[in-house]
């Protein structure tokens, strides 16, 4: 076993099980959890049932011994079904979220982190990254580290003399002996010195170890980039171009630079100390935590709080994506803000509907006009274009309970946004347990309210059922904002 193995991507049926043996000294996880085992004294039986709740994404199995270990990432058919139809939709968004970086990872609906396995994830990382690397590497250009050393060299007697390699010389040259008053040799009373001599001559270059990592950064930087454009087929036009460009720039970097005459060593590992101006040089210590955020990967545990800013963005990622799906149902098109269109400015606009993303202040609350606002700011809103108190308020949750619904506690917050809003009716997205495309409804109506709870998967995406199935539930909901707030008749006791 070596330390630190990673093993290629494999591929697994869903449902299916595995049985791995190991010596008696070695133990197996799933996603950080011991698996059960069976020991005989010498060898262990360990079964790892990969199946769960798992939306998309990788399970890693990792294999221990004392301080040593190898890993190898799995992941279902049914996951890459899901990842092949939520990733053209990540990639959307991913152009109008904040990037998100280092190991490419999210929470799952079971609370735990897991890979994306999506390649746009290094194209997002090196177009923000890219004029920064330039413009250090420029400003280190001034004053860059270098590598001393004395080379050796032959030139006429002097200093400073290399006597061992002058030895050497006139061993295989003894002609270059000659009669000097000065001679530092004195054989049968003549002084003889050599006519030429080796001396050390000091030297600088620009192969230091902290330009050698610097180098090794850049072309595997650049290595993923051209790899992930191979692989990603659903990046649009704009995509494709800014993850080309962001190559490019890294590639003149190293071709245009003082980086030019620099071997690249092996890529360090992401906790590897600091060597030289790493440590000391703003620059230099700026590049060597781009290289670190590239390498990171998520762990699993409880001292992963490094890595919190890499997977905290796991529920923002399915509510924009969500704001897709209805989009899509409801035949919308994007404006030219997207996702980040600002304040009280609608996403997605179509003939019937605008839809604002995450967005204050288009509703009114009764708090509104009050000393403490609640500034509430819905996920996804439809808004009519004709009759704006006509609306259709959602809210997406990723998150779901033991039994695959939605958590009670959620559900008290959307309640929130009924009643400061006024609406008799309100939904949630969330993930459910279903592989079904068609979306998986819950209805819970009395008192003339209503809140309706939407299980929605990736295979949604693509399928126009789906689609307008979601569009039909979807619109019972619409409903006028500030309806609830007229009195209504109390309910008839039983």
């Amino acid at each position: 076993m070596t330390n630190g193995q990673v093993l290629p991507l494999t591929s697994l049926a869903d449902g299916e099980t595995l049985l791995i043996e190991t010596p008696s000294d070695h133990r197996v996880s799933l996603d950080g959890a011991l698996c059960p085992r069976v020991d005989d004294g010498t060898r262990v039986l360990t079964l790892v049932d990969v199946d769960g709740p798992l939306i998309f994404g990788a399970r890693r199995i990792e294999v221990t011994r004392n301080h040593q270990s190898a890993v190898v990432d799995l992941i279902t058919t049914g996951g890459t079904r899901a990842l092949a139809r939520l990733l053209p939709a990540v990639a959307q968004v991913e152009r109008w979220m904040p990037r998100f970086r280092g190991g490419f990872w999210y929470l799952d609906v079971d609370g735990r982190p897991r890979r994306l396995l999506d390649p746009t994830r290094v194209l997002a990382f090196a177009r923000d990254v890219a004029p920064t690397i330039e413009q250090l590497v420029r400003d280190i250009e001034q004053r860059p580290a270098l590598r001393h050393a004395r080379k050796s060299r032959v030139q006429p007697w002097g200093f400073p003399i290399d006597v061992e390699g002058t030895l050497r010389l006139l061993a295989q040259r003894p002609d270059l002996v000659e009669r000097s008053p000065v001679g530092p040799l004195r054989v049968r009373g003549d002084n003889l010195g050599p006519r030429l001599v080796a001396c050390h001559v000091p030297a600088a270059d620009y192969a230091a170890p902290e330009n050698r990592r610097l180098v090794a950064f850049l072309l595997a930087l650049s290595n993923s980039c051209r790899s992930a454009l191979r692989t990603v087929r659903w990046l649009d036009e704009r995509g494709a171009a800014d993850g080309t460009a962001a190559r490019r720039r890294i590639d003149r970097v190293l071709a245009r630079t003082f980086l030019s005459s620099v071997p690249p060593c092996d890529l360090p590992h992401a906790d590897e100390p600091p060597l030289g101006l790493e440590d000391a040089h703003p620059g230099y210590k700026a590049l060597r935590r781009l290289r670190i955020e590239y390498q990171t990967d998520a762990k699993y545990g409880a001292n992963d709080g490094l890595h919190r800013k890499h997977i905290a963005t796991a529920d923002r990622v399915f509510q924009a994506w969500c704001c897709y799906l209805v989009a899509a149902a409801f035949n919308l098109q994007i404006t030219p803000g997207g996702l980040r269109a600002g304040h009280r400015a609608p996403a997605f606009v179509g003939d019937e509907w605008e839809l604002f993303y995450d967005t204050e202040g288009v509703l009114v609350s009764w708090r509104g006009a009050t000393s403490r606002p609640d500034n509430f700011r819905p996920d996804i809103l439809l808004r009519r274009r004709d009759d704006h108190r006509r609306v259709i308020l959602l809210d997406a949750k990723y998150a779901i309970d033991e039994v695959h619904e939605v958590p009670a506690d959620r559900l008290k917050e959307v309640q929130a946004y009924m009643h400061s809003f006024g609406l008799r009716r309100a939904g949630i997205l969330h993930p459910g347990r279903s592989q079904s495309r068609t979306p998986v409804l819950d209805r819970a109506e009395a008192g003339g309210f209503l809140l309706l709870a939407a299980a929605v998967l990736p295979a949604a995406m693509k399928d126009p059922d789906s689609l307008t199935t979601l569009r039909t539930a979807l619109s019972t909901l619409e409903c006028a904002c500030g309806e609830s707030f007229i009195p209504i008749r109390p309910l008839e006791e039983s």
